[in-house]
């Protein structure tokens, strides 16, 4: 029973967790309500937002080949520094700029504790790995379910910097978990370089992987895919706790009920969701996923009524998930073993580029739409989506997937 607790996956689902939590509790709703609160506009806001993910797009491809090449554990350890250190910096903010500095920073964390995190599920696991990514997935979110949900209602007591030390808190708290629980001794060291390598020798085995991994044009399309669906995620998360504070006239705490409850559907389906791309093929999971999200992200300014609003983001939780724990096994399915790392990385730097994108084209169709047409537009790209990878790939009734040609 210890020796199941103390597994290496365990400790990955424990981290991921307690890292989430904070990262989550930092982004939504706090981030938004304190950006609007020191003066910035829609499409000011919408930018301040997409800081951290703008730090994804830079980094997150080298963090996950440089874990290739150093080993998981010192870039894993990396990445868990700035989840228990930059959140302190909140403290210091009294502008807009300042925070979109601090969210720059911030969004290294992600960055590089994602795509090595990812790879180290991937070495984990030959079979059943998307469901075991399903797993991964669902700790991860879970944190992200209890992130929003702490900060709205600890919203509701105190205030924004109040808030921020106990993301700071709980970030450390991650921070050590990694540190003293993710060693040598309880994780396979397959990984580690056999010896210290030149950095010319690294670099060159770095841009061997990036080309291994971007030669391949369905992992192109999958990260494609990924970019619009996560385009989307990007417009809600920042514009919904706007729209329902301030046009449903909902408090903080309730909105961080509807992140939960968003979350929540996302933890619970997803490991199922990822059993079943196993069984049944990627594809039609992916497309099914995509325009499940549409439909819902659609259908949020239709509706008035709180209860409802729930059950609507719920399903685009539903969404999520369907779409996720697919696209992020079949990168692995199409990967080699050794480029695994790589491969996270480019999918994550190029979904990064459709996180960012999603808050600032949304800010800019607040400022001179409606919040209406902002999430219209997210639930269009995920329709785009939805037809590009039908299009461009067909499924041979398993997991293996090939381009028309």
């Amino acid at each position: 029973m210890k020796e199941k607790l103390l597994s290496p996956f365990t400790l990955l689902c424990t981290v991921g967790f307690m890292a989430m939590i904070s990262y989550s509790m930092a982004r939504s709703p706090l981030l938004p309500l304190f950006t609007q609160s020191l003066g910035a506009d829609p499409a000011t806001l919408g930018f301040v937002v997409a800081a951290s993910t703008i730090t994804g797009i830079v980094f997150k491809a080298p963090s996950g080949a440089l874990s290739d090449i150093l080993g998981r554990r010192k870039v894993l350890l990396m990445g868990m520094a700035f989840f228990g250190l930059v959140p302190f910096l909140y403290l210091l903010v009294n502008s807009y700029w300042q925070l979109a500095a601090v969210r720059f920073m911030h969004g290294l964390a992600t960055a590089i504790f994602g795509p090595v995190a990812a790879a180290m599920v991937a070495d984990l696991f030959a079979k059943q790995r998307g469901e075991k990514i399903g797993w991964y997935a669902s700790a991860t979110t879970t944190g992200k379910l209890l992130g929003p949900l702490l900060g709205g209602y600890i919203l509701l007591v105190t205030e924004f910097k109040e808030a921020y030390l106990i993301v700071g808190i709980i970030g450390a708290i991650s921070l050590l978990i990694a540190i003293f629980g993710i060693n040598e001794n309880n994780f396979p060291s397959k990984d580690k370089p056999k010896e210290a390598q030149p950095v010319q020798t690294a670099l060159r085995k770095m841009r061997r992987g990036f080309t291994e991994v971007l030669s391949d044009f369905r992992i192109s399309v999958v990260s494609a895919v990924d970019a619009m669906s996560y385009l989307a995620v990007g417009a809600l998360e920042t514009f919904l706790p706007l729209y329902a504070i301030f046009v449903l006239g909902l408090d903080s705490g309730k909105v961080g009920l509807l992140f939960a409850v968003q979350a929540g559907t996302t933890l619970l389906s997803r490991p199922i969701m990822g059993k079943l791309s196993d069984t049944f093929g990627r594809k039609p999971m992916i497309i099914s996923g995509l325009l499940v999200s549409a439909v819902s992200l659609a259908a949020v300014t239709l509706i008035g009524n709180c209860y409802i609003l729930m059950v609507v983001v719920a399903v685009y939780g539903l969404g999520v998930a369907i779409t996720d724990s697919s696209t992020t096994a079949m990168i692995a399915d199409l990967s080699k073993a050794r480029n695994y790392g790589a491969a996270m990385g480019v999918q994550g730097t190029i979904l990064d580029i459709g996180h960012a994108s999603g808050p600032i084209l949304a800010g800019i169709m607040v400022k001179y739409f409606s919040y209406s047409s902002a999430f219209f537009m997210a639930a269009i790209f995920l329709v785009f989506a939805a037809l590009l990878f039908g299009f461009f790939v067909r499924d041979n009734q398993s997991t293996s997937m090939i381009v028309k040609g």
